[in-house]
């Protein structure tokens, strides 16, 4: 909490203090990525990083929105 307090991010960051979603949702490494289509289905998991990544996250992204 005090790293991403002292951040300017301009977005809202949602953090799992308890670890409650992190335990209801099984997964170990961060970041943690899930696409959740509009009837509230999660259509896509990714745990971790590596370079390249955000293009596969941009394909699945794409393929969701009908592009």
């Amino acid at each position: 909490k005090p790293f991403v307090d002292g951040q300017a991010w301009d977005y809202l960051i949602l953090l799992d203090e308890n670890g409650i979603l992190k335990q209801k949702l099984n997964f170990q490494q961060i970041p943690y990525t899930l696409i959740v289509n509009q009837q509230g289905s999660i259509v896509s998991r990714h745990a971790g990083y590596v370079d390249g990544d955000e293009y596969l996250l941009e394909e699945e992204l794409a393929k969701l929105a009908g592009k």
